[in-house]
C-alpha cells in the first residue's frame, strides 16, 4: 500500500466486506488521509464498524442496515443490489431447466441453536423477541424496536444479535422448504443433523463453491431464496438467480413483490399456500 502511495496518486480507496489493511494498528485510510468507501453485502453487526473516522464512508446494499449500528460521523450510502439485463437466448437455444427447485443454503442444526439460547444469559429477552416476532416484517427493524424497548435505547448485545438472527433465518428456510411437496428440492449445502419434516423431497447436494452457484442455477426451472433477515434489498442469491434466466421463489419485502414481474413471491403467513404458488 505504502509503495503505491509512492508511485501513484490516489484519491480514494474502496473493498468489498471486511476492511482489514492497517500499518503500525492504525487503519491506512487513517494513516494516509485517504478517503474509504467500505461496501457491505451483509448486517453490519457481523463487521468491525469504524463510526469515528472522518476518512470512511459505507455503502449498505440496504437501507434499514442503518438501525443495526449506532451513530456514524458520515451517514451510509445505500445501494440496494440490482442485476443484469439479459436476454432469455438460453431458453430460445432449447436449453433445457431441470423442472425442480435450487436451494442454494445451508440449513444450520436447529437443535443446537436451541441449545446455545437455553445456555445464554440471555435466554429469557431471545424467547420473547423470537415469540412476538412477525415473520413477514423487518428482522432488523424489529430488532431495533425491541432494543429500544429492552436495552434503555441502547445497540443490542450482539450475543443477542446473533441468536437471534441464526434462529429466525434457519427457522424460515425450514418452515419454506418443508411446505413444499409439488416439486423435488436439491439443497445446495451440507445434510444437517436433524430431522426436517418433509426431508424425503430434499436432496442434499453438499457445499457449492460461490462462484459455482449462478452456473448451477442455470439448470434449473426455478431457484428458492429465503431472505436472510434483509427486508429492504435485493439479495444476491435473488439477483443471481434472475442473471441465470431462472424462476425465483423468494417472500415478499419492501423490493420484491408479484407487482415487479422478477419472481414468484410467497408470505410466510401463508405459506401452506406456496405449493399452489408454484403451481400456477
Amino acid at each position: 500500500g505504502e509503495e503505491i502511495l509512492r508511485s501513484v496518486k490516489i484519491d480514494f480507496s474502496i473493498s468489498f466486506g471486511q476492511y482489514k489493511i492497517q500499518k503500525d494498528g492504525k487503519n491506512f485510510y487513517d494513516q494516509f488521509s485517504i478517503p474509504h468507501y467500505q461496501w457491505i453485502s451483509d448486517n453490519p453487526r457481523k463487521m468491525n464498524i469504524d463510526e469515528k473516522s472522518p476518512f470512511i464512508r459505507y455503502i449498505f446494499i440496504d437501507d434499514e442496515f442503518i438501525f443495526s449500528v449506532s451513530k456514524l460521523s458520515n451517514r451510509p450510502l445505500c445501494l440496494p443490489l440490482g442485476f443484469r439485463k439479459k436476454s432469455n437466448s438460453r431458453q430460445q437455444a432449447g436449453f433445457d431447466k431441470l423442472d425442480a427447485i435450487l436451494f442454494p443454503a445451508q440449513i444450520r442444526n436447529i437443535d443446537s441453536i436451541e441449545n446455545e439460547i437455553k445456555n445464554s444469559s440471555l435466554e429469557k429477552l431471545i424467547r420473547q423477541f423470537i415469540a412476538e416476532f412477525d415473520y413477514d416484517g423487518s428482522y432488523i427493524f424489529q430488532l431495533a424496536s425491541f432494543s429500544q424497548k429492552q436495552f434503555s435505547g441502547m445497540i443490542c448485545p450482539k450475543e443477542f444479535f446473533s441468536l437471534t438472527n441464526s434462529y429466525i433465518r434457519t427457522y424460515k428456510r425450514i418452515m419454506v422448504a418443508s411446505n413444499i411437496h409439488t416439486k423435488k428440492i436439491f439443497i445446495a449445502g451440507r445434510k444437517p443433523e436433524f430431522e426436517i419434516p418433509n426431508a424425503n423431497n430434499f436432496e442434499f447436494l453438499g457445499e457449492v463453491k460461490y462462484d459455482c452457484i449462478e452456473q448451477m442455477m442455470s439448470k434449473f426451472k426455478f431457484v428458492l431464496n429465503v431472505d436472510p433477515n434483509y427486508h429492504s434489498c435485493y439479495h444476491d442469491r435473488f439477483v443471481r438467480c434472475i442473471n441465470a434466466g431462472s424462476v425465483c421463489i423468494t417472500n415478499e419485502n419492501r423490493k420484491i413483490s408479484d407487482r415487479t414481474g422478477f419472481s414468484l413471491t410467497y408470505r410466510f403467513s401463508a405459506i401452506s399456500q406456496i405449493d399452489a404458488l408454484i403451481q400456477k
